[in-house]
């Protein structure tokens, strides 16, 4: 913010710096540059992005940055990370007019030609979101790649291998230095890099996969009137005659969007299995009906999708409809502000409490309006299992926290996204717990155990696990042998429907590695019982 004409400037910066139960991450398109004086200058997110692995990055940036020569003031950020914890942070950093040619952009006539990543993080910083600790980050992709940018190729690096340049690029120009480690690794990784991920959105992904010609309500369909011989001034142009609507050559990869779901969700579940991918579910691109519909080829293809056997696969995404528009009739994502929501309510009440029936702080309203009936047959088992958005007495709210396939397979009851989340966040908390338990002699297990059951009872007492007694809600036992494997098994009784979770800590030869899932020393194990 400027006053007297830029003579003096504030630059707000947030002093609540606590670490927040989750991160959430967003990755679209944005038409501005980050201010290197503003970056440099918040020492808050400096130091956030180099505990993320991007010192060496940095370090670059703040090379050229200081370049007496030539000096970098603004650089567009893509492909980086950035943590914001503030709406005026980000408005701050991104207020430079974009240097970088995008060639064609996106252009719908119902999604709108602008990018959808700042209206989310709009909608994101809302009022409850502000008094809790929380840290969004956001990654910035090129609109000219499309559907492109937001998936990983075959080929790709796998994560924690971000930013670290090697001896050959070491041998180049600082500014190809930059250009290497912004591109090397595609922004799907980078954000499920971030260690403490809960929530992913893709604001603009959903924004390409909207039929780029279709539109709000459809025009009338009149007959053109026969052609005859009028005096000269005649105005001919009534404005009913009906005209060709204007050509479009963006490609229509609503029909695609299944098939990118599976690829993202295979990525998901390859490297993050405990973070949850909220999308806003396609349109139809049937235009003879009154108001645009949900798409009945995602709901055919997605019901195919059930029946194989990666259908598991699913349970790692909540898909979302309908969508949200502005009193100016522009649509944006419903996702970030339902990321708010449950930061919030997750931050105060627990994961595993649902956000469903709350009223969500928004004066947008939902688009196209669903009907109870409709909202149910979205939502039931053995339907698609969509969160449906509903407007009742202006109040938008959600429904229900849905999945489309049960969390358990053979218990259609744990479809709910509030299980999901639970689990996700169970999955990081035990994570965090094994990577700090030493298991260096007997009297260091005995600890961990100590630790483990003074986390599950805080658990059982805020109302995340069953029973009238602790006792009753998990158990813990330690087993051990000569060969120096020390496994901890814990079974769990949560309050959601689901009957048992088995969790076993392991730690090798007194050797401790992160890796949830991969092929580590340390592993964290959930098994359905």
């Amino acid at each position: 913010m400027n006053f007297h004409f830029g003579r003096v400037s504030l630059l707000p910066e947030t002093r609540l710096h606590r670490t927040p139960l989750f991160d959430v991450a967003m990755i679209g398109h944005l038409e501005r540059d980050a201010s290197l004086d503003y970056l440099f200058s918040n020492s808050a997110m400096l130091d956030d992005m180099r505990m993320a692995g991007y010192s060496d990055l940095l370090d670059l940036l703040r090379a050229e940055y200081e370049n007496t020569e030539q000096p970098l003031r603004a650089h567009p950020l893509q492909g980086l990370p950035i943590p914001l914890r503030s709406l005026e942070e980000f408005q701050q950093l991104f207020s430079l007019p974009s240097s970088v040619s995008e060639g064609e952009k996106f252009v719908s006539r119902l999604g709108g030609n602008y990018p959808w990543l700042p209206i989310a993080i709009d909608d994101f910083f809302q009022a409850e979101v502000m008094k809790l600790p929380r840290r969004l980050w956001i990654v910035v992709v090129a609109q000219a790649q499309g559907s492109a940018a937001f998936l990983t190729p075959d080929s790709a690096v796998p994560p924690a291998s971000n930013a670290q340049p090697d001896l050959v690029l070491r041998s180049r120009s600082r500014a190809e230095q930059i250009t290497e480690l912004l591109q090397r690794q595609p922004a799907l990784l980078r954000a499920l890099d971030l260690p403490n991920l809960g929530l992913l959105c893709l604001p603009d992904f959903e924004r390409v996969h909207i039929p780029p010609s279709l539109t709000h309500i459809p025009r009338l369909r009149v007959a053109n009137p026969i052609p005859a011989f009028l005096p000269c001034g005649t105005n001919s142009n009534d404005g009913i005659a009906e005209v060709s609507p204007p050509q479009t050559a963006q490609p229509d990869e609503s029909i695609y969007f299944v098939t990118h779901l599976q690829r993202l969700l295979r990525v998901i579940a390859a490297f993050r299995r405990d973070i949850n991918l909220l999308l806003a579910f396609p349109f139809d691109v049937n235009r003879n009906a009154e108001l645009p519909q949900y798409s009945q080829l995602a709901i055919t293809q997605l019901d195919q999708w059930k029946q194989g056997a990666d259908a598991h696969l699913l349970r790692h995404v909540q898909l979302v409809f309908p969508y949200l528009q502005d009193a100016r009739g522009n649509l944006s994502s419903p996702c970030a502000l339902l990321a708010g929501k449950t930061l919030a309510s997750a931050s105060t009440r627990g994961e595993w409490r649902s956000i469903a029936g709350i009223a969500l702080p928004t004066s947008k309203r939902t688009f196209p309006t669903v009907s109870l009936k409709l909202t149910a047959q979205l939502r039931d088992y053995p339907g698609p299992g969509l969160a449906v958005l509903r407007e009742e007495n202006a109040v938008v709210q959600l429904d229900d926290e849905r999945l489309p396939v049960p969390y358990v397979a053979s218990q259609p009851s744990t479809n709910s996204g509030e299980l999901a989340r639970f689990m996700g966040g169970l999955q990081r908390a035990l994570e965090n717990l094994g990577l700090n338990l030493l298991f260096e002699n007997q009297h260091v297990v005995d600890q961990s155990v100590i630790v483990l059951r003074d986390f599950f009872t805080r658990l059982h007492a805020q109302g995340a696990l069953r029973g009238r007694r602790p006792e009753d809600a998990f158990s813990i036992r330690r087993q051990g042998n000569d060969s120096g494997l020390v496994v901890i098994e814990i079974e769990l009784a949560p309050a959601i429907a689901i009957d048992r979770i088995q969790v076993d800590l392991r730690s090798h030869n007194n050797h401790l590695q992160a890796g949830y899932g991969q092929s580590g020393n340390v592993q964290v194990e959930v098994r359905n019982g």
